[in-house]
């Protein structure tokens, strides 16, 4: 499934953006990655990701019996905790 982004009003998506166009935090991650990699980005172990999942911290999905973790939900987790 191809994610999608509205700017001004009209639907983008995200294949059509240019590769160089600035995207933030993790601009140059996958769209979706396993637990190491978001630890690996995050600079924690898997077991601290495992444990934010299972605390509701951090969302997640699975595609058979792997978990999946979309850069957004790690973009929001961080910046869920700037403030705390």
């Amino acid at each position: 499934m191809e994610q999608m982004a509205t700017t001004g009003g009209r639907l983008l998506y995200l294949t059509d953006v240019p590769p160089d166009q600035p995207g933030g935090l993790f601009a140059d991650a996958p769209d979706a990655f396993d637990m190491n990699k978001a630890a690996e980005l995050l600079g924690v172990t898997r077991q601290t990701i495992k444990r934010e999942i299972d605390r509701g911290n951090l969302r997640s999905f699975h595609v058979g019996a792997r978990v999946r973790i979309t850069k957004q939900a790690l973009v929001d987790y961080v910046h869920e905790r700037e403030g705390a």
